[in-house]
């Protein structure tokens, strides 16, 4: 007695090969294809079934990319370009580290703020959270919760963009100033990832002082006019 089971085709580049059930008889229905579509088995009757599932397979396929693609170019870029950096006249040694900064182009996104004292602690945070100012000039508003002495060192950063940033969807800014005077030692203003963080790394980067060769020359001079006459006075004692 032959077996019922219904003997298959093998698609392979294209190609159908009939693979027989275990006693080599033909099954009861008539022959079965199995078709192979992007790592997807379909098993269907006869090769226009087979015809009509990989069609159907490869317009699912075909809206799926054609959808992701759309999505992708529907994404605004990140196109945000920061402007200035400086201290608020706001800002105080025990309250508050606000800045004033300016930027364009930053769409929908998050706003990220920290202080930070001269030992690189922080000293008072916010955020990030969401913003819709795409162009800004003013206030950008850090709290200090942890109050610092009269004349210290702060260093006041910020970040505008996505969370969390990167250099391509994200702007930062940093102040370094003397929280009594409000003198500015530090600033800078770029992308995400091109500024220092903490005061000890943005002093770093200050020029050497440095004395210049006339000054050095007269010093020298001095030094040797005083030697010498030093000298001329031991001798009229002696």
């Amino acid at each position: 007695m032959r077996s019922t089971r219904t003997p298959l085709l093998h698609a392979r580049h294209g190609k159908f090969r009939k693979i027989q059930g275990p006693d080599g008889g033909p099954g009861a229905r008539g022959p079965r294809l199995l078709e192979s579509l992007n790592g997807f088995a379909v098993e269907c009757d006869g090769l226009f079934e087979c015809a009509m599932q990989k069609r159907v397979q490869w317009t699912v396929w075909s809206w799926l990319i054609a959808s992701v693609t759309a999505l992708a170019m529907a994404m605004p870029a990140f196109a945000a370009t920061a402007l200035s950096a400086d201290v608020d006249p706001g800002a105080d040694c025990t309250a508050r580290a606000d800045l004033n900064l300016a930027w364009t182009g930053a769409g929908l996104h998050e706003e990220f703020g920290v202080a930070s004292d001269r030992n690189g602690s922080n000293i008072g945070t916010f955020g990030p959270s969401s913003s819709a100012n795409n162009d800004w000039n003013g206030l950008y508003a850090i709290p200090i919760t942890t109050a610092q002495p009269a004349g210290s060192l702060i260093g006041s950063y910020a970040w505008v963009g996505t969370n969390p940033p990167t250099p391509a969807t994200a702007i930062e800014f940093f102040v370094v100033y003397n929280c009594s005077t409000r003198t500015v030692l530090f600033r800078c203003f770029g992308p995400y990832a091109s500024c220092p963080t903490t005061v000890a790394a943005a002093l770093a980067l200050l020029p050497r002082p440095s004395i210049p060769a006339a000054s050095v020359q007269m010093l020298v001079a001095a030094i040797t006019l005083i030697s010498l006459c030093g000298a001329a006075m031991l001798r009229k004692r002696a």
